[in-house]
């Protein structure tokens, strides 16, 4: 094997973050691991479509998010913003395919729950419904920098049997700076 794949370069772990001008000032993390994309069907921010493949190979594996954020968010609205770090996936070309298995979760540091054991109910700070769009966006920038990011700082790979899995930050050559 090769380990981590992601459209047919070499994937692994890679993040991302914004900053979210909300109040105070906040923000929003992304983690990937990125394991995921059919070779070919990779689309760079810049339009162009970089392709690894020696043969045609059926979209498989996964990828797996994990979306931080201090802005404060309820259960029900850390759900919206997960689903949208799919945008940023699609962004680059994925449709999700049969094999794939995607899991995004979120957490949100925004909210202090008061344990005073002498209260019955207790107040819960949220983002007015009004202001979410900021953080989709966010949500879907961040994961689409964090695949790209996962690619770029990982190392061409030969495993068993000679399979190799090339760089993405190798087909840019001397155009990127590696992390």
């Amino acid at each position: 094997g090769t380990g981590m794949s992601c459209f047919g370069f070499k994937g692994g772990i890679g993040s991302a973050s914004r900053k979210i001008a909300l109040g105070g000032g906040h923000h929003l993390g992304v983690l990937v691991l990125s394991n995921f994309g059919r070779p070919g069907d990779l689309v760079l921010p810049d339009g162009r479509r970089p392709d690894p493949r020696r043969h045609a190979e059926p979209e498989r594996g996964s990828i797996m998010i994990v979306l931080a954020t201090d802005v404060p968010l309820e259960h029900r609205q850390l759900e919206r913003v997960a689903h949208r770090t799919g945008a940023g996936i699609a962004r680059l070309g994925s449709f999700w395919g049969n094999g794939s298995g995607d899991i995004a979760i979120a957490f949100s540091t925004g909210s202090l729950i008061d344990h005073d054991e002498n209260r019955d109910l207790v107040p819960l700070l949220a983002l007015n419904e009004a202001r979410i769009d900021i953080l989709f966006r966010a949500a879907a920038e961040a994961t689409q920098e964090a695949v790209l990011n996962s690619m770029l700082s990982a190392d061409a790979f030969t495993g068993r049997a000679g399979t190799h899995r090339a760089s993405l930050a190798d087909w840019f050559g001397d155009q990127v700076e590696r992390r």
